[in-house]
């Protein structure tokens, strides 16, 4: 029952040998930590430490991880100051009641508005976990996801399957239900669908290939109904049922987002797309 961290100074020192050694082959910093934040007046002195140490000695930024609830316009500045290339948030699902209750992630709605708020005012690029298929999900808490990242536009967003970790209480509450589909729950892979629940597992392969499409349409540019017409054309010709047929149509999905990305590029219209190709981040194209 004790919480133990290095000093910032030992943090410092470690970096610093890190790169002095491996100079070359460094681009940026990751801090993998999940609750980095949690100590705030340690966050404050590590970010005012590589500030000073390491961003602006060597021109290095960072990542980190943050929950929102223990952001504040405090923290975001120095953030911002230090060399803060990209912020990651849990945002889960837009719907409060499947985060809080079923999640137990005890972050509002307000919460989240508020730091995604603060960090497009300080110009720090973010990144909202999102999930889909949790435990009483619906179409319209699905749809409630989509309105909210649109009003947020994190400038990257990861979406995986909702999967719940073996001796956790929500894969007891899973398992007690029946909800656990038993052929895919040892398999290592965050886009399957292990739940049968209200959504079909077709649907949210649906919507999670299509995720960035209908993003788009909720923010409703003069590209949103070629968008709403390429998510009703997938979805009525082609197959989302096993595991290869969803790899071919997730590969004629991104090149066709790529050829769509491309026309509003051109034309500067702001909008969700595939990053980079990869097949579980949405990135927010800026105009």
């Amino acid at each position: 029952n004790y919480f133990r961290s290095n000093s910032v100074e030992y943090a410092i020192d470690e970096l610093t040998i890190n790169i002095e050694k491996y100079r070359k082959y460094i681009d940026i910093i990751n801090f993998d930590d999940d609750l980095l934040m949690l100590d705030q007046n340690w966050i404050l002195q590590l970010l005012e430490a590589y500030k000073v140490n390491i961003f602006e000695k060597y021109g290095i930024g960072y990542a980190i991880n943050g929950r929102a609830d223990l952001i504040s316009e405090k923290i975001v500045s120095k953030l911002s100051e230090s060399g803060c290339d990209l912020i990651r948030i849990g945002f889960e699902t837009g719907d409060e009641k499947l985060r809080n209750i079923i999640l137990n992630k005890q972050i509002s709605n307000q919460c989240l508005f508020t730091a995604f708020r603060l960090f497009d005012k300080y110009k720090i690029r973010s990144l909202a976990f999102c999930m889909i298929g949790v435990v009483g999900e619906t179409e319209r808490t699905i749809i409630e996801s989509l309105e909210m990242l649109a009003c947020l536009h994190p400038s990257l967003i990861r979406l995986t399957m909702f999967t719940p970790f073996i001796g956790t209480p929500i894969y007891e509450e899973c398992k007690k239900k029946d909800l656990l589909v038993k052929s895919i729950m040892n398999e290592d892979d965050l886009n399957l669908v292990v739940l049968n629940d209200s959504v079909s597992q077709v649907e949210l392969i649906q919507y999670q290939m299509l995720f960035p499409w209908y993003l788009n349409v909720i923010l409703d540019n003069e590209y949103a109904a070629e968008y709403k017409e390429k998510i009703e054309y997938f979805i009525n010709n082609y197959n989302f049922n096993t595991k290869k047929q969803i790899e071919l149509t997730k590969e004629a999905v991104i090149t066709a987002d790529f050829d769509l990305s491309k026309k509003l590029k051109d034309a500067k219209i702001s909008h969700y797309s595939y990053y980079n190709n990869n097949k579980m981040y949405y990135t927010y194209n800026e105009f």
